[in-house]
């Protein structure tokens, strides 16, 4: 199950889906509340290890 989908990040951001995954990562499709468009966020994948 992916936690971000449907969450708020900083109040701000709302994650709407996964368009992509690698390795150490993953992008969402997000939107911007406060300026009204679309967005990308990248974040590492859980239990990644550097």
């Amino acid at each position: 199950m992916d936690t971000l989908l449907g969450a708020t990040l900083a109040n701000k951001y709302d994650i709407q889906a996964e368009i992509g995954r690698g390795g150490m990562g993953l992008v969402y499709r997000g939107f911007d509340v406060m300026l009204r468009r679309a967005v990308a966020h990248q974040g590492a994948a859980v239990g990644i290890h550097l």
